[in-house]
C-alpha cells in the first residue's frame, strides 16, 4: 500500500486515528479508566487549580484522549469498541468501577462474546473477545 503524500505520523507508541473525549470532571475519568479496563495514564497536563488540559490514555495497544470540555468543545457521548483478553472480567471490572450495564456478556454471532457498559459521562463501551471462527 502507497503511503499518502504528506503523512505525518504522531509520536511512537500512537495510532493514526485515536477517539478524543471532552468531558466535564475529566479528571474524575482517568482512575474510571484505570479501574474499569486496565488503562494506563501516558501523560496528564493540569492546570494549577487541577483541571485535565490533556491526557493521553493507554488501553490495550491503543490510545485516547481526554481533556475538561470548554469553549466549542463541548461535552459528546460516544460509542466506542474495545477487544479484550476476557469480557466477562472486564464486564465485572468496569460494573464495579462505577459503570451500568447495557449488554450482559453474551456470545454473539460473528465471534465474539460481547457486552456493553455506560460510564458516567454517557459514553457506551462495548467490549468484546474474539472467539474465532
Amino acid at each position: 500500500m502507497a503511503k499518502p503524500r504528506g503523512w505525518t505520523p504522531g509520536p511512537e507508541g500512537l495510532r493514526s486515528v485515536q477517539p478524543y473525549l471532552h468531558l466535564r470532571e475529566a479528571d474524575k475519568m482517568i482512575p474510571f479508566l484505570e479501574a474499569a479496563f486496565g488503562a494506563e495514564a501516558m501523560g496528564v497536563h493540569k492546570s494549577p487549580e487541577g483541571i485535565v488540559h490533556h491526557a493521553t490514555i493507554r488501553i490495550g495497544n491503543a490510545t485516547l484522549e481526554i481533556d475538561e470540555a470548554h469553549g466549542e468543545f463541548q461535552p459528546m457521548p460516544c460509542h466506542l469498541h474495545i477487544y479484550v483478553p476476557d469480557t466477562d472480567a472486564v464486564y465485572a471490572q468496569a460494573l464495579r468501577a462505577g459503570a451500568s450495564s447495557i449488554d450482559a456478556p453474551r456470545n454473539a454471532p460473528y465471534s465474539d462474546r460481547a457486552a456493553g457498559v455506560k460510564d458516567a459521562w454517557g459514553n457506551s463501551w462495548f467490549m468484546a473477545t474474539y472467539l474465532g471462527q
